[in-house]
């Protein structure tokens, strides 16, 4: 009598046997294939899976109801990241603007367990905005996946000036980030602004307010003229220590504020004093004063804030010089309001 040799069972990858009873009866996957844990995903045994989708505000807001849990092999519970607001903002105004494109990167992970792991910035800003989002979607992903997942070096500022064939784009990166802190500054007080005139009333406390890449982005595309002033600086650059953004930004805002013939032309003459000591007869004190404190303010805390530090001094500077008064003193402290600078008529 012939013999027929029992069918071998498939043997799932990367887990361990299941019990018959866990498998699913009605068809909802693969034979011998654990069901998913939400209805219409893979199935844990499938591993790791990618889908291409649009996410929806409703289905973002039952990927962040899920509840989290992320324990790896030798037992260790993994916590759930934080949520940053800011970062949430920014996607959302990319999501109403459109902006909000798939990229390589742009990938969501769900747990084994069906746990949001990654994306959950992307889906509140959905839930937010009320808008879908392209994105792919990848499933079963381990904790022990969860642990080493955005360790990468992340694109800075500076890397994505270099991208969009900007010149000098490191130092132009360290200009747009201190041209944000003075502009939302001097904004915050001709609007009267309590709550960011609290925020940024300490120049030393500016690098707390960390803006996004976008609202940095923006800067630039609102004040491109910024370029031309650090390019100035450095095809002029000062024989004395100054902090190259630093100056940059001071030309710029006090070109801005006083840009007729007259302020520009005096403008110019301040320079050429306190960079190159050129035409120093009427300026001599407000060059020699920033020499001196220059040469005195060299102090771990002063090379700390460097940007802000030379900033003040020189709007400070150029506002005692425009309105005739001698500079015999520059003291710099902590507590000190940043200075806005002088607006020519006003």
């Amino acid at each position: 009598m012939a013999t027929t040799s029992a069918p071998k069972k498939k043997s799932a990858t990367n887990h361990k046997a299941v019990p018959p009873a866990l498998f699913s009866a009605a068809g909802d996957g693969p034979p011998n294939m654990r069901p998913p844990a939400y209805p219409g995903e893979p199935s844990p045994d499938e591993g790791l899976v990618e889908r291409t989708m649009i996410v929806t505000p409703e289905m973002a807001a039952e990927f962040l109801a899920r509840p989290f849990e992320a324990v790896t092999a030798d037992g260790r519970e993994l916590a759930k990241r934080p949520l940053n607001m800011d970062t949430v903002r920014e996607y959302a105004a990319d999501m109403q603007a459109g902006d909000f494109l798939l990229t390589p990167e742009n990938v969501i992970g769900i747990g084994v367990n069906g746990s949001l792991y990654d994306g959950q910035h992307r889906c509140e800003a959905s839930r937010k905005s009320g808008k879908p989002f392209p994105t792919k979607i990848c499933y079963n992903v381990t904790p022990e996946q969860y642990e080493k997942m955005n360790q990468g070096r992340q694109r800075r500022l500076d890397s994505q000036f270099q991208i969009g064939n900007h010149a000098n784009a490191k130092m132009l990166s360290s200009t747009i980030k201190g041209l944000h802190f003075a502009e939302t500054w001097c904004h915050a007080v001709e609007t009267d602004d309590k709550e960011t005139q609290d925020k940024l009333r300490y120049w030393r406390g500016w690098r707390n307010y960390r803006p996004t890449k976008r609202r940095l982005n923006d800067v630039l595309a609102r004040h491109p003229q910024i370029e031309e002033h650090l390019a100035w600086v450095i095809d002029n650059k000062p024989v004395e220590p100054y902090n190259l953004p630093a100056c940059a930004i001071f030309r710029y805002l006090a070109a801005t504020a006083w840009p007729t013939d007259e302020g520009l032309a005096k403008l110019d003459t301040f320079c050429n004093a306190v960079f190159h000591f050129r035409d120093i007869t009427t300026q001599s004190h407000v060059a020699l004063t920033l020499k001196r404190w220059l040469g005195q303010e060299r102090t771990d805390t002063q090379r700390r804030y460097a940007r802000e530090a030379h900033l003040f001094a020189l709007i400070r500077s150029w506002n005692e010089y425009v309105t005739g008064r001698h500079l015999q003193k520059l003291p710099l402290h902590p507590g000190d309001t940043f200075p806005l600078p002088y607006k020519g008529g006003a």
